[in-house]
């Protein structure tokens, strides 16, 4: 398993677009949130087997 990454590693990756971000709360939650991942696409966890091809590797 990688080590975590501090909030300005993120941030660098996602600037540089070398990472996708999914963001997989439940729907419900993900529009409650006060705050979201500048960069992260929400997908729905229950339809990930319809969206998860389309991801890059």
């Amino acid at each position: 398993m990688s080590p975590p990454l501090s909030p300005s590693e993120l941030k660098k990756l996602l600037d540089s677009k070398s990472v996708t971000l999914v963001d997989v709360r439940r729907k419900a939650d993900y529009e409650a949130a006060p705050d979201l991942i500048p960069g992260a696409a929400w997908r729905d966890p229950e339809q990930v087997e319809s969206w998860s091809r389309e991801l890059p590797k």
